[in-house]
């Protein structure tokens, strides 16, 4: 089916075929570069998925099916699903999947020793992923996850420690929903951040439209840039920790991050000079297949308004600028 049929269809069902136990991610995705061939591929802990449905399911990857959801009797036309089962998943998909086993769940990138983090988080230590600068503004701001930059206690100023337990930043910004899982920091004091805290140049703006396939790589605290990946869907629901929080409309990429590279900005690998096209932001992985990305373009093309964050927080206007 085409991309914006899958699109459609993972937007429909993607939240209840994540909320089954054992299924880590629905992802559109490409395996061979034509425009008709897209499909959804389910990831699925080792052993969870009834092996009298593996071969049925598998056999209808790249069956070219109706893409009309198959609609329980007695339900409204337009009804979408808050629970499946294994076992009634297939009253919902008539339309081409892939299955993938999986050897570990997603977890936050986080190291329980080194990196930044918020005062008194304990172990939600991540990477400075950017400097950026807002509009209007003469400041310089971290940019990161929001694990990583604020804890359960953290409010607008709360300090941001460097690996020397030195104040690095205070909190300015964050969002944590089902898109995103970012924050701003306010540096205060530039000569305290380290020298080298990016492997490359960025450019100034957000980059254009990715695609499958595309080339990535990434500066991590904790790995650095040595790991080199593409892009395997830029449209996955994935299912994060220990919590199970789903995340909806993320970057499916092939792994790269390890613990501490939480916050890492992931960026075009195949740029036509130094510096880098910034693409994502990285904030969680399982331990042999993939990376989950969070789509910057958004946020970053468009004045993002103040809103409650929580009864007691109050996020202000951000309007990004560009990163440093």
């Amino acid at each position: 089916m085409l991309e914006n049929e899958a699109n459609i269809q993972l937007e429909k069902l993607g939240q209840a075929i994540v909320s089954i136990k054992g299924v880590n991610y629905a992802a559109v995705v490409n395996q061979d570069n034509n425009i008709n061939n897209f499909h959804i591929e389910i990831g699925y802990d080792s052993g969870t998925f009834p092996s009298s449905l593996l071969l049925q399911y598998s056999e209808r990857k790249f069956e070219h099916r109706p893409i009309d959801i198959k609609i329980p009797k007695g339900l409204p036309i337009d009804y979408i699903p808050k629970a499946i089962s294994y076992e009634n998943l297939n009253n919902y998909l008539d339309f081409p999947i892939s299955l993938r086993e999986m050897k570990s769940p997603f977890s936050f990138d986080k190291n329980p020793y080194r990196g930044i983090a918020s005062e008194g988080s304990g172990s939600n230590f991540g990477t400075l992923g950017a400097i950026v600068k807002l509009k209007n503004d003469n400041n310089f701001y971290i940019l990161s996850n929001c694990h990583v930059l604020m804890n359960e206690s953290s409010k607008i100023g709360h300090p941001i420690k460097n690996e020397r337990k030195e104040t690095i930043a205070t909190l300015h910004w964050a969002v944590s929903n089902e898109y995103y899982d970012i924050a701003l920091a306010k540096v205060t004091d530039m000569s305290l951040l380290q020298k080298k805290f990016k492997c490359y140049d960025f450019n100034k703006k957000i980059a254009k439209p990715i695609k499958i396939g595309q080339m990535v790589t990434k500066c991590g605290y904790t790995s650095g840039s040595i790991n080199d990946g593409t892009i395997v869907s830029k449209n996955a629901f994935v299912k994060i920790g220990e919590n199970n929080k789903i995340f909806k409309n993320q970057i499916l990429v092939s792994k790269i991050s390890r613990g501490g590279d939480s916050g890492s900005t992931l960026v075009d690998k195949t740029g036509r000079n130094s510096s880098k096209d910034v693409i994502g932001l990285v904030f969680a992985s399982d331990k042999y297949d993939f990376t989950i990305c969070n789509h910057l373009h958004y946020l970053f093309s468009n004045e993002i308004d103040c809103y409650n964050y929580s009864d007691d927080i109050i996020m202000p206007k951000i309007n990004f600028e560009s990163f440093y």
